[in-house]
């Protein structure tokens, strides 16, 4: 597990909210349990935005090559066969059902929060 961005601590009278990455830490009076549920949806959010600039960067890279090499075989006069249309088809119905279920996953997690 990465190493998280932000942490809490706290003594008998303050906390402290950390933020890791930027080393530097917001004083909060009062200190509150809560605080220590925030600070592990603020961690589960840097995490899963880390792992779809990931993802995404992989997209791209992947998009990049299969558009080459169309755009050569056009060049040479080639149209795309049933089985590359088959495929981009494919591609694009796991992506789309990719992000429908981050969507869903997401807009969950701000019903959740929202009842709390």
């Amino acid at each position: 597990m990465t190493k998280k961005r932000f942490t809490y601590e706290y003594d008998e009278y303050n906390g402290n909210l950390f933020d890791n990455k930027m080393n530097t830490f917001y004083h909060i009076e009062d200190s509150d349990e809560n605080i220590e549920v925030l600070c592990d949806r603020l961690n589960w959010l840097v995490e899963e935005n880390e792992q779809l600039k990931t993802i995404r960067s992989d997209l791209i890279s992947e998009l990049d090559i299969v558009q080459n090499e169309l755009n050569i075989a056009i060049d040479e006069g080639f149209a795309p066969s049933k089985s590359y249309k088959n495929y981009m088809a494919s591609k694009k119905t796991e992506y789309d059902k990719f992000w429908e279920n981050k969507i869903k996953t997401h807009n969950n997690t701000l019903k959740e929060l929202k009842s709390e």
